[in-house]
């Protein structure tokens, strides 16, 4: 279970990554930019993108309702204190959480952890790293990079929304090229 986890991680840390590739190409001025009233804006999107990919594992490594609330509310506290400007920080502190919890993971809870979302949906361990952690970050991150388009830049491309970085139209001739 230990790849399989640190698989996972890894694969959060790529995502993190990338949405913070797309975050920096994101219009500033155009942060509270929302497709429709009934949507988040722009910068409510990046608030829940800095702690989405904790809930579940935090769920797994405090079963305890009273301890779970009391560090869900100490991590808010800390992730509050860092500047909204701050996003890729944000980013990189909640993957530190990540890791800390994920590495809290006892062969126990591997093989009986397991927590309930979305009313009756149980998850065991593997199904609510992938699904609340993983999922969460991926689908978000491409609402940001949908986001950023539709705010104005227009020169993201499938590549920023990807794999990262997209080539420069010089670099990519250069390639060309070659």
């Amino acid at each position: 279970m230990e790849k399989f986890k640190n698989f996972l991680v890894d694969e959060m840390q790529r995502e993190v990554e990338l949405i913070k590739n797309i975050h920096s190409k994101f219009p500033a001025d155009q942060l509270d930019f929302r497709p429709n009233e009934a949507m988040r804006s722009a910068k409510e999107l990046c608030q829940y993108l800095e702690v989405c990919a904790l809930p579940g594992l935090l769920r797994l490594t405090h079963p305890d309702n009273e301890k779970l609330e009391r560090v869900r509310e100490e991590l808010q506290a800390e992730a509050n204190k860092i500047p909204e400007e701050e996003f890729a920080r944000a980013m990189d502190w909640q993957m530190e959480k990540v890791r800390f919890f994920a590495d809290k993971l006892t062969e126990e809870t591997w093989k009986t952890g397991s927590i309930t979302i979305w009313k009756d949906q149980k998850l065991d361990t593997a199904q609510t790293l992938l699904t609340t952690g993983l999922k969460f970050l991926t689908a978000y991150r491409m609402q940001l990079f949908l986001y950023a388009k539709m705010a104005g830049n227009t020169d993201l491309n499938t590549f920023d929304c990807w794999v990262g970085n997209a080539p420069s139209q010089a670099q990519s001739n250069d390639s060309e090229e070659e």
